[in-house]
């Protein structure tokens, strides 16, 4: 909806989002409207993020499979290869530099499309790259086992991606994560082990993602505490213009605090789960890392895993009051 653009940055929207493939409800935006979006958003010093994928590709590979009569989990991790990621990464890049627009290649899975990301930011493009937890810790094995649970886009990808995200993860080549929070019901997800192509793509992961994080990153990888708050918090604040009013402890700046206890060990279990449908490819991992308390502007808003505050306590916040 290009011309509604302007109105929506005058009312405040603080981002934007383009898919380059197909997702329920949104259709793949063709080059043409993702290039003059970039030159609006650009002009007004907006963000755009992008779910990086080739569309005719996956398409492609997903109609062989289907004919073929293949519709297992394995089957959907072949329908979306690395190439149709590499390229949309390459497309994004390249049009981000040539519109001067600010874009945020939103949970990439592959350590190939973050070097493309970095090239094009020597160049002078605005490009960040944010991952998620799914693509640093799970196996193959997990997925295959978890199914329609274990189902979200870009797709798992090697033992050696995992490690290669990792290693951007720790050089500063990833400015930060994210959960790509997508639930959906248990019949939803269910219809999948009948066909994948029956179930919705996408798993839930706000509850757990911060401390999962910190288990492997700091834990285990020996992460330095404050690359793992700047990864967390900091850079998406800086990102989409609500820096300093977030992602900083400062002065001026909103009470929005955590309370983490960095030795607690405890396993991901559905009864732990705040979600409306208690699931989560997560459940059964040990993690050594936990939120005790949560403040959203001075008030305790979680504590002792339950949710203690009233609802309506929010406010609406803009990019140019942010950074006032």
């Amino acid at each position: 909806n290009l011309s509604d653009l302007e109105e929506m940055i005058r009312l405040g929207a603080v981002a934007f989002k383009a898919f380059l493939t197909w997702a329920p409800e949104i259709p793949a935006v063709d080059d043409y409207s993702l290039v003059k979006a970039m030159e609006i958003l650009s002009d007004k010093d907006r963000v755009i993020g992008i779910h990086c994928e080739n569309d005719s590709i996956i398409q492609g590979h997903k109609n062989s499979l289907k004919k073929a009569k293949r519709n297992k989990m394995e089957d959907f991790l072949e329908s979306r290869p690395e190439i149709a990621e590499y390229e949309a990464t390459c497309r994004v890049a390249l049009l981000a530099k040539e519109t001067n627009a600010k874009v945020h290649i939103v949970h990439c899975s592959l350590p190939q499309a973050v070097e493309v990301a970095r090239m094009f930011r020597l160049q002078g493009a605005k490009v960040s790259v944010e991952t998620c937890i799914q693509y640093l810790t799970f196996t193959k094995e997990e997925l295959l086992r978890l199914g329609p649970y274990g189902q979200f886009n870009p797709p798992y990808r090697s033992p050696e991606a995992v490690e290669g995200m990792w290693k951007n993860v720790m050089n500063g080549s990833i400015a930060c994560l994210a959960s790509d929070h997508s639930p959906y019901t248990f019949e939803e997800k269910e219809a999948g082990f009948k066909s994948i192509w029956d179930s919705p793509e996408g798993v839930t992961g706000i509850q757990t993602w911060v401390p999962q994080f910190f288990s492997e990153g700091f834990h285990k990888r020996k992460m330095p505490l404050s690359k793992f708050i700047m990864l967390c918090s900091t850079r998406a604040a800086q990102i989409f213009g609500l820096y300093p009013r977030k992602g900083i402890i400062a002065l001026g700046s909103d009470a929005d605090l955590v309370i983490f206890d960095p030795e607690a060990k405890w396993i991901v279990s559905s009864k732990d789960l705040l979600y409306k449908k208690k699931w989560s490819p997560f459940i059964g991992k040990e993690i050594k890392g936990r939120v005790d308390i949560t403040i959203v502007g001075g008030e305790i808003v979680y504590q002792n895993g339950a949710i203690i505050a009233q609802g309506g306590q929010g406010c609406f916040i803009s990019p140019e009051y942010s950074q006032s």
